[in-house]
């Protein structure tokens, strides 16, 4: 048996061990919150890396003239056009930019990871923007050539202000889809449905269709829908005396 000597003695060590057990488990814990908020943190500063802007990234590696990786869920590529007033934007997880050495832009930016693209131009023959915005599970932005390919599922929505009244849309989800900023053609292929609204040409909106591709132009004032398998073309036609 302890005599009260002993049994005092082995209390305070128990008690001793609990103690430093107790704050090496907070301090753990501490340091582990502070890790995770330091990786959570974007960053709010951009990097400008030939033609484009990085900024939101967790982590960013990048050799000048060369390449430019960046990693984390808000992660965003800016590229502005300030002659033709247009800009390009995409957001996914991990970019990887490579640059053309000889021209010191960007040739090509491949995006892995919840990829989102928004692009605003202005409309052909009269006020107002134009928007695209498509999402896909991976793609590649080839800057150079001003052309977004994404895989699927791919969501699309476009709009543009209706010289009526309220906005011009179309939208839908399809298996891929691309976009030519200076052809200002949106591509989409596979499985795709398609609704679009026309206040001036109806009122009502039209669709869902199922089809194999649509491809909408919207180079001019108002845009040119072509839709397959086989040949189907919709142009909706703004009342006299709108452009």
């Amino acid at each position: 048996m302890l005599n009260n000597g002993h049994r005092h003695r082995l209390l305070q060590l128990i008690a001793a061990t609990l103690l430093c057990t107790s704050v090496l488990a907070q301090a753990n814990s501490t340091k582990r919150s502070r890790l995770s908020r330091r990786q959570e943190k974007p960053a709010n500063t951009a990097i400008e890396f030939g033609d484009i802007r990085l900024f939101g990234y967790s982590h960013l590696q990048f050799r000048p003239g060369e390449f430019a990786t960046a990693e984390g869920p808000n992660t965003v590529i800016e590229a502005l056009d300030e002659q033709n007033k247009a800009r390009s934007r995409m957001q996914a997880s991990r970019f990887h930019a490579i640059m053309n050495a000889k021209e010191q832009k960007v040739e090509r930016v491949d995006a892995t990871g919840g990829v989102k693209y928004n692009g605003v131009r202005p409309i052909a023959g009269r006020e107002g923007q134009q928007v695209v915005d498509f999402s896909g599970s991976k793609g590649t932005y080839f800057k150079m050539q001003g052309k977004v390919l994404l895989e699927g599922p791919v969501a699309y929505y476009v709009e543009q202000p209706d010289p009526k009244a309220g906005k011009q849309w179309a939208r839908g989800i399809a298996d891929k889809g691309s976009y030519d900023e200076n052809k200002k053609i949106l591509r989409l292929d596979g499985h795709v449905r398609f609704t679009y609204l026309f206040p001036s040409a109806s009122g009502k909106q039209q669709g869902p269709v199922e089809v194999e591709y649509v491809e909408i132009d919207m180079s001019a004032a108002s845009p040119l829908f072509k839709l397959g398998p086989g040949i189907v073309t919709f142009e909706p036609k703004s009342p006299k005396g709108n452009p």
